[in-house]
């Protein structure tokens, strides 16, 4: 269960959150020695506002999980996973099932694997779940084909490899029909050294066709951070993001980088005003244990649009500024942010988080507010 509050944001709209979120979920399991195994997962998600619009974040309880799955066929490295299912990998900036909001992503899709030695490789296929009032189903029109291999150099050191397409369709233009066809491949370098620096760095580049338009789009991101050894573990880093915008929209030619199904909430600051698309990002970090059970996190963030003429978009991939506004600056603004997780026990465990966004220039056309305010409280159980 979850309280978020924040103050309006844009002018032209009531984006003021007073929401409360409460989401169960209860599943089973059957497994036969390490080889096979069924999972059912069923999902209830509630949601209550006061004095802010509806978040659309409610489904009575509904089918999220459902799947076979079988390791070590035929005694070798071969595995599958066949049914309704999440998928994510990596850092989750491409893909994820994102537990921030009520609903958790998830795909009808089968995934064939191998892991042998120093690799493991998967393929995947499915189409996307759709919340809707009676028992959820896939979205046909849009599917999801991917390949991720994954290379352990060693203990500490792993290259992933990767290569995904999404297919939906667009809105139609004068009565024509369009489609989205995305493909996005990339390349992450996770390491970590002995002395307790951790580096994380990845590529990507995405082509293909948006309606008329070639797609030719790109992002990168690293992330250095440093822990040290002593009383309270303190960590400190640094993060870059990077992913490219259209400057000009009417060439045929897209160079918006669009993340095919990314985390919902971060890494690109907790008040979820921006994600890996049309982003330039530079972000300072750190955490201290204060106790085993208590650790506090604070985090500062400064956010730039890759290109002034295209739009802004929020972690879900709203737009809060259309790609058609002029402006003058590419700064959009700054966040301060500090977060703290205390574990109860075994079980249960509270967090909490504050965040204070100081618009820049490229939001004074949306945006009265001088400063806005965000905070949640949060409490998780589990059996």
């Amino acid at each position: 269960m979850r309280y978020e509050s924040r103050g309006d944001f844009r002018s032209a709209i009531d984006d003021t959150k007073n929401v409360v979120y409460n989401r169960l979920r209860a599943n089973a399991t059957v497994r036969y020695r390490d080889t096979f195994k069924i999972f059912i997962e069923g999902l209830d998600a509630r949601e209550w506002t006061h004095n802010a619009p509806e978040r659309r974040q409610d489904d009575d309880f509904d089918l999220h999980q459902a799947y076979i799955s079988v390791d070590q066929m035929f005694g070798t490295g071969l595995r599958a996973k066949l049914g309704r299912q999440t998928i994510s990998y990596g850092r989750k900036r491409m893909l994820a099932a994102p537990t921030w909001g009520n609903k958790i992503r998830s795909f009808d899709a089968a995934t064939v694997g191998w892991r042998g030695g120093s690799w493991d490789s998967d393929v995947f296929f499915g189409s996307p779940i759709i919340y809707e009032s009676g028992f959820n189903t896939p979205n046909d029109e849009e599917q999801l084909t991917g390949l991720y291999n994954t290379w352990h150099m060693n203990a500490k050191t792993s290259l992933d490899v990767y290569a995904i397409r999404k297919e939906r369709p667009l809105p139609a233009l004068a009565g024509v029909g369009r489609e989205r066809d995305r493909y996005t491949t990339g390349i992450r370098l996770a390491a970590k050294t002995s002395a307790g620096t951790a580096v994380d760095a990845e590529a990507a580049y995405q082509f293909g066709d948006e309606g008329d338009s070639e797609v030719k789009a790109y992002a990168l991101a690293c992330r250095i951070d440093q822990s040290f050894d002593v009383v309270g573990k303190p960590r400190l880093g640094v993060e870059v993001n990077v992913a490219s915008g259209d400057s000009n929209p009417e060439d045929n030619t897209a160079r918006t980088f669009i993340p095919p199904y990314q985390a919902t909430h971060g890494p690109y600051g907790i008040i979820d005003f921006f994600r890996w698309q049309n982003l330039r990002e530079v972000a300072l970090f750190g955490s201290v244990e204060v106790s085993p059970d208590l650790v506090i996190k604070p985090e500062l963030h400064a956010y730039w649009l890759d290109q002034v003429e295209g739009g802004w978009f929020s972690t879900s991939g709203g737009t809060l500024r259309a790609a058609d506004d002029p402006k003058a600056s590419t700064y959009a603004g700054a966040e301060v942010s500090l977060v703290t997780q205390y574990r109860i026990n075994t079980h249960a465990s509270l967090s909490g988080g504050y965040s204070l966004f100081l618009p820049g220039d490229a939001a004074d056309d949306i945006s009265d507010e001088n400063a806005v305010h965000y905070g949640y409280a949060q409490i998780s159980y589990q059996l």
